[in-house]
């Protein structure tokens, strides 16, 4: 019984001996090729992990550099730093567009203070930055690629970039050029933005009075004015007057006439 036992012990040693000798031969020809593939593919997952942390990374500081800008040079900077993030370029441009409009509007300079001689626009500073609004705009169609772009979200790019550019048309007399705008406005706001749409419409329609404004007289050319004599006198004077020394009220004499006496029987009157 001690043979058989000893018997079995050594087949199983034997086994254990001859498994570690094939796992050593499996090393030693393919094992280091395996573990050099799983150790590529935990760097990868790794690498892959980290790459991903850096694009949310990047993307959340892009839209806080994004909101966090409010001069035009300042989202000039954010629109070249960020040009594949999310819309954070085509924001940044319609953002710096609109406050050169802004400025323009206000006929003030947003880089200066109120305290400064040049805070009010020349017309030099004032046509260099129609100009810079112009391009700006431009680029946010350039950057999407249409001005009238099928995905609804990019139709809230488009849009106030059309009105912005009909109205730098409008200020300079380009009436012409401030229509084709607005009529892109009308078909890029269908059928989403309806009230957009109307409001396209109407200022369409009244594009006419603008192109054809009323004249306005000179100074010079309005008539004299007359001088006249005021109807009534100055009578704080005479109201203190009658209140310091009033007037006695005049006396009211009443006359009362006495009744007719009636007859009496023989025709007589009563005594």
């Amino acid at each position: 019984m001690d043979q058989n036992r000893l018997k079995d012990v050594q087949q199983t040693d034997l086994a254990e001996s001859r498994v570690n000798e094939d796992f050593v031969l499996w090393l030693k020809t393919k094992g280091m090729n395996w573990l050099l593939v799983i150790l590529i593919a935990i760097c990868a997952y790794m690498g892959w992990n980290y790459w991903l942390d850096r694009q949310v990374q990047q993307r959340n500081q892009a839209w806080i550099d994004l909101t966090s800008a409010t001069i035009p040079p300042a989202w000039q900077d954010v629109a070249a730093r960020y040009p594949d993030t999310d819309s954070v370029q085509a924001l940044a441009e319609l953002f710096s567009a609109d406050a050169y409009l802004s400025s323009i509007r206000s006929g003030t300079r947003y880089d200066r203070e109120p305290t400064a001689e040049d805070y009010q626009l020349d017309d030099q500073t004032r046509e260099q930055w129609l100009d810079q609004a112009d391009m700006h705009y431009d680029r946010v169609f350039q950057i999407i690629g249409s001005a009238e772009p099928d995905e609804f979200a990019l139709k809230a790019l488009v849009i106030p970039s059309l009105y912005g550019r009909a109205a730098i048309a409008e200020s300079r007399g380009d009436f012409s050029a401030a229509r084709d705008y607005l009529s892109a406005v009308i078909v890029a706001c269908k059928p989403e933005y309806e009230d957009i749409a109307a409001q396209a419409e109407a200022r369409l329609d009244s594009m006419d009075m603008l192109a054809s404004p009323l004249p306005i007289p000179m100074l010079s050319d309005l008539p004299e004015r007359e001088q006249i004599d005021p109807m009534a006198p100055p009578v704080i004077g005479d109201i203190l007057d009658s209140i310091i020394n009033p007037e006695p009220a005049p006396v009211l004499e009443v006359q009362i006439e006495e009744p007719a006496a009636e007859p009496d029987a023989d025709g007589q009157p009563a005594p």
